[in-house]
């Protein structure tokens, strides 16, 4: 089916409570079925927490705790001495 030009699709709920939470949600808020259904899913989403973008953290991770600059190797006894051996 199409209308207003774009394509309209089908909602079709097969399990009963599901059935019966959108319809009183649909109640409440005064709006289809189908509205009922996107406003509890753009709500849950919203609460949702984020997956974790391991990319975007390291690169924040780096900005704030940028390595340090002298790189210089230490030998195993200066290593040592780091670690009261």
């Amino acid at each position: 089916m199409i209308s207003n030009g774009e394509p309209s699709y089908g909602l079709s709920l097969h399990d009963p409570e599901t059935d019966r939470l959108a319809r009183e949600l649909s109640r409440r808020e005064g709006v289809g079925l189908t509205e009922a259904v996107k406003l509890a899913l753009k709500d849950r989403l919203a609460r949702a927490p984020q997956p974790l973008d391991v990319h975007q953290w390291l690169e924040d991770f780096y900005r704030d705790f940028p390595p340090p600059k002298d790189r210089t190797p230490v030998t195993k006894e200066e290593f040592d001495a780091l670690n009261d051996e």
